[in-house]
């Protein structure tokens, strides 16, 4: 009788790591304003922009990964310079914050300082600035 309770138990214990080895942890990638898209997502090498995120996601789930991945994106902000497209790929998605940081998004292209120069002498009114686009072709919305 004791023989069949420790080979019952041995078989338990052997049936609770194959179950728990086949449990896969939730994915999580990193974004940060430092980062770079050509990083692996991890907090210590993250991705500069969400686009490079999302990128993972896709190689994520062609790889067969279906549980939920998360995002997190550290503090600052986080520009987006193209429309994100979200289908089946991106479901099981979590885009969040960092714990304790503030995120901004935004889909303006920033503008260097010397392509604007004062016309008016009115300092602190940006529509008395002339944009020069000669150098730096762009759409500015002002």
């Amino acid at each position: 009788m004791r023989l069949l309770i420790i080979i019952c138990l041995k078989i338990s214990v052997v049936l609770s790591l194959i179950c728990f080895d086949n449990v896969v942890k939730a994915q999580e990638i990193f974004v940060s304003p430092t980062g770079s898209d050509s990083g692996i997502g991890t907090a210590d090498l993250p991705f500069a922009t969400l686009h490079g995120a999302m990128g993972e996601v896709v190689k994520l789930r062609s790889t067969g990964q279906s549980n939920v991945i998360t995002i997190s994106l550290r503090g600052g902000t986080c520009r987006i310079q193209e429309t994100l497209h979200l289908d089946r790929t991106f479901s099981d998605l979590i885009i969040r914050a960092f714990p304790g940081e503030k995120v901004i998004f935004s889909g303006g292209n920033q503008l260097p300082l010397h392509l604007l120069t004062l016309t008016n002498g009115l300092e602190g009114a940006l529509s008395q600035y002339r944009l020069d686009l000669n150098e730096a072709p762009a759409c500015a919305d002002l």
